[in-house]
């Protein structure tokens, strides 16, 4: 029984930190008007990661990478719609809200995991390397596999 609610609390979480990414992939899905076109040159996390941090150095050299008040920022760029209006007119801003609804995702697995970052959160090599699309289709895949889950406990 205490095992089905750790289940469904993990669940939560996930479902939870996947919410921005879902909303995302939805709005590709309807701004494409190219099925071959969609998805093509999708950029890494870390090359978006890169263009924030560029971005902050000019803008907001006050907010360290990792810090808790990078972390707020970055929790503002998902929620706000106009958050930092310098940022929203560079033209990648929609790929930026994605790494940074991402990187709050991944700070969330790693707090699930017990993992409670001290300096400051840093994402994972695994994560940076990851492409919009590739994350995109994972978070397809885990959605599925959530629903599958959840019917299965549910008969």
């Amino acid at each position: 029984m205490k095992g089905i609610y750790r289940n469904k609390i993990i669940l939560a979480v996930l479902v939870i930190g996947s919410i921005g990414t879902a909303i995302y992939v939805a709005s590709e899905k309807n701004a494409a008007t190219d099925n071959n076109s969609a998805m093509t040159g999708s950029p890494t996390m870390e090359s978006l990661q890169n263009d924030l941090l560029d971005y902050l150095k000019e803008n907001h050299p006050e907010i360290r990478f990792g810090s808790q008040k990078y972390i707020d920022y970055v929790s503002d760029v998902c929620i706000l719609a106009e958050a930092d209006p310098e940022l929203a007119k560079l033209s990648n801003y929609e790929d930026i809200q994605f790494y940074c609804a991402e990187y709050l995702h991944e700070l969330d697995e790693q707090q699930v995991k017990g993992i409670i970052p001290f300096f400051g959160f840093k994402p994972s090599e695994d994560f940076l390397s990851k492409t919009i699309e590739e994350i995109q289709l994972e978070v397809i895949a885990k959605e599925r596999q959530n629903e599958t889950e959840f019917q299965q406990e549910r008969d």
